[in-house]
C-alpha cells in the first residue's frame, strides 16, 4: 500500500535516513556530514515550504510495515521552492556550503522546463532490497499517478548508476536528456514516461 506520509505517527527520522541513502554523495554535498544532514532533512520534512516536505513523501508498506519511500511532487507546485525555504533550516556556515552547491547543481534541480511529477527520491530499506520491492513501489505510484489524471513523469537517475538506470527503463521510463553539476563530470540522465 502506498500512502502519504503521516507526521504524527511516521518516523521523520527513518524517513530522512532513507532519503539520505537515496543519493549520499548529493546529500553530503548539499548538507555536509551525514549526522548534519540527517538533522536537516528532518526539519525540512517537518515544513510544508520544500520539496522534501512531508506533503510530497509517500510511504510504501508492506503488512503495515514500512519498506520505502517515494518522494514526488508536481512540478508546476514546486517553482516557488526557493533556497530560503531551505536554509532557514541551517546556520550559517551551512547556509553558505548549500547556496554554493545548489548553484552548481541548478543544471539539475531547475526543473521549470518539465511539466507533469517529479519523483525526486526512491529508497527502498536495505533489509527489503532485492525482492521487487521497488519495483512494485515504483509501479503502485504509477498508476496513483494515472488514476489521479498526471500523464507526464520525470525521474532523474545517475551517470554513474547504469543499473538504476536499466532498472528505471525497465519501468517504462526513456532518457530525454543528460544533465551535469556545473564544474563537475558528475551528472543525471533525465528519464520520461508518458502515463496512458
Amino acid at each position: 500500500m502506498l500512502r502519504k506520509m503521516n507526521l504524527k505517527s511516521d518516523n521523520v527520522f527513518d524517513i530522512a535516513n532513507l532519503i539520505y541513502e537515496s543519493d549520499e554523495s548529493l546529500f553530503g554535498m548539499l548538507f555536509g556530514r551525514k549526522v548534519t544532514a540527517l538533522t536537516t532533512l528532518c526539519q525540512l520534512i517537518r515544513n510544508d515550504d520544500n520539496s522534501f516536505s512531508y506533503k510530497n513523501i509517500y510511504v510504501y508498506e508492506v503488512d503495515s510495515k514500512m519498506v520505502g519511500i517515494v518522494l514526488m511532487y508536481s512540478v508546476d507546485r514546486m517553482h516557488s521552492d526557493s533556497p530560503k525555504s531551505y536554509t532557514k533550516q541551517m546556520g550559517f556556515f551551512q547556509s553558505i556550503q548549500f547556496i554554493g552547491s545548489a548553484i552548481l547543481m541548478d543544471p539539475i534541480t531547475n526543473l521549470s522546463k518539465l511539466d507533469g511529477v517529479y519523483i525526486q527520491n526512491v529508497c527502498i530499506k536495505q533489509e527489503y532490497r532485492g525482492n521487487s520491492y521497488g519495483s512494485t513501489m515504483i509501479n503502485v505510484a504509477l498508476e496513483y499517478l494515472r488514476v489521479i489524471g498526471e500523464r507526464n513523469v520525470y525521474l532523474d537517475a545517475s551517470i554513474e548508476k547504469p543499473r538504476v538506470q536499466r532498472f528505471y527503463k525497465k519501468l517504462g521510463f526513456k532518457i530525454v536528456e543528460e544533465v551535469n553539476i556545473y564544474l563537475s563530470d558528475k551528472g543525471v540522465y533525465r528519464m520520461h514516461q508518458i502515463l496512458e
